[in-house]
């Protein structure tokens, strides 16, 4: 197996057991028998089992980050209530079928306080900051409302829980975990959690 492809592997291995076990429960054994590896390669690519969930969260911050970017170069054009609806339809379908990103988030900030590291803060105000610039460009604006950050901290939170615990919330809702009816629910959520602000927005703009 090429290095390449063995990073990959042991990436995808990575992502599944975290998702599901979380950081404390994961084992590097576990991870390199799934990897069909021994763990002594594992160690070669990756020094400890922190610095192997670190890449694990990267990597999936990083495909939402190009994800969203994306979705911006898509809606150039638009304004940004159009926007942002385009950007929750396209957004949440894909969150919903892949939950083991929203477990990842879920058990990074979960597991935050074991090691006193940060490295698991500092990518979500990457991605809010990328969010800002979108709706700045679309607003023609230099500011935004003061809470503007904490309401989208707020919705990606959400969105992390709604999606990387599906069968729970799909429970309590009465609706199949599995179906468009649960996925219809998040995107209404998310849109209603957000008019508040497109519309001081749009005033604002005005």
């Amino acid at each position: 197996m090429a290095q390449r492809d063995t990073k990959a592997a042991i990436l995808e291995a990575a992502g599944r057991h975290f998702a599901r076990k979380g950081y404390h429960a994961t084992a590097i054994r576990d991870i390199a028998a799934d990897a069909a590896i021994d763990v002594k390669t594992l160690y070669y690519h990756w020094s400890s089992k922190q610095t192997l969930f670190e890449a694990v969260v990267a990597a999936r911050q990083a495909k939402l980050e190009r994800q969203l970017d994306s979705f911006m170069t898509r809606t150039r054009g638009m304004n940004l209530g159009r926007s942002i609806e385009v950007m929750i339809d396209t957004l949440i379908p894909a969150l919903v079928a892949d939950p083991d990103t929203s477990r990842i988030m879920l058990f990074s900030m979960a597991d935050f306080a074991v090691e006193d590291a940060d490295w698991d803060v500092r990518y979500m105000p990457l991605f809010i900051s990328t969010i800002r610039r979108f709706v700045l460009e679309r607003t023609g604006r230099r500011t935004l409302p003061r809470d503007f950050d904490l309401t989208m901290l707020g919705l990606i939170n959400m969105l992390v829980i709604f999606c990387g615990t599906r069968v729970y919330q799909a429970r309590v809702l009465g609706i199949d975990a599995d179906s468009q009816a649960y996925v219809d629910a998040m995107k209404r959520m998310a849109k209603a959690a957000l008019a508040p602000q497109i519309d001081l927005l749009a005033e604002l703009s005005d």
